[in-house]
């Protein structure tokens, strides 16, 4: 049964012989509903502590689960962004590998069609140094043969006794060119010997001179050894290439 301190205040007890001291029993009920009122004000008192502590202890449970919800998604943040710089990492090291491996091959083509064109042009090369000397060869028999007269270009004409013996394709007259070139006179008269002036024969030597200087050891020795040097040259340089 719960008592208020106004029910104790206002209790009646029965009257009976040789009883309590109803004065004492008045005050004593006064004092003992008193203390029960400071009583009930103090638990109110600490039942509102204890709400204000409960609120409290509620927001910082509500503090507390929000702080360990921004760790988490600051953790999960941080992770991947680690994990998407990784990734970035990752493809920029591929791509720098892609590139390098790329610029190698390149190089490498590079090399190897710059070979092939020095090769192309030491072939090419070799040929007109061979068509050269071919030619020279060849033009160097014709002066040679020219030279010594093979040809009789220079032999004297002998004119015919009479008309009858002269040959259609002979003729005792000197051509239009003859006539007109002053290296070339008619010392003979009627017989036709064709003799050359000395310039002309100094001109005929000092050409003959001329060509024949690539036959000579000495020029021969010379251009071989030119043709080494770059050999060599282009030998290092294809080294070098590779």
């Amino acid at each position: 049964m719960k008592l208020t301190p106004l029910e104790i205040k206002q209790h009646q007890f029965d009257k009976s012989l040789r009883g309590y001291d109803v004065g004492e029993v008045q005050s004593f009920l006064a004092l003992v509903a008193s203390e029960m009122e400071q009583l009930q004000q103090k638990n109110s008192e600490l039942q509102e502590q204890v709400q204000g502590l409960n609120k409290r202890i509620t927001h910082y449970e509500k503090v507390e689960e929000a702080i360990h919800e921004t760790l988490q998604t600051t953790k999960e943040s941080v992770a991947q962004k680690m994990e998407q710089a990784r990734n970035e990492a990752n493809t920029a090291m591929d791509r720098a590998h892609m590139e390098a491996d790329r610029m190698i091959q390149e190089a490498q083509q590079q090399r190897s069609t710059i070979r092939q064109d020095m090769i192309r042009l030491l072939e090419r090369r070799d040929e007109m140094i061979q068509s050269f000397q071919q030619f020279l060869e060849n033009n160097m028999g014709m002066v040679e043969k020219f030279a010594a007269n093979e040809f009789h270009i220079f032999d004297p004409i002998d004119g015919p006794t009479d008309e009858s013996d002269a040959s259609p394709s002979v003729s005792t007259k000197p051509s239009l060119d003859q006539s007109n070139d002053p290296s070339i006179s008619n010392t003979s008269g009627e017989t036709g010997d064709i003799t050359m002036n000395p310039e002309a024969e100094d001109m005929l030597t000092g050409d003959q001179d001329i060509e024949s200087e690539p036959n000579t050891p000495e020029k021969k020795k010379q251009a071989s050894s030119s043709s080494l040097d770059d050999d060599d040259f282009m030998n290092t340089f294809l080294d070098e290439l590779d």
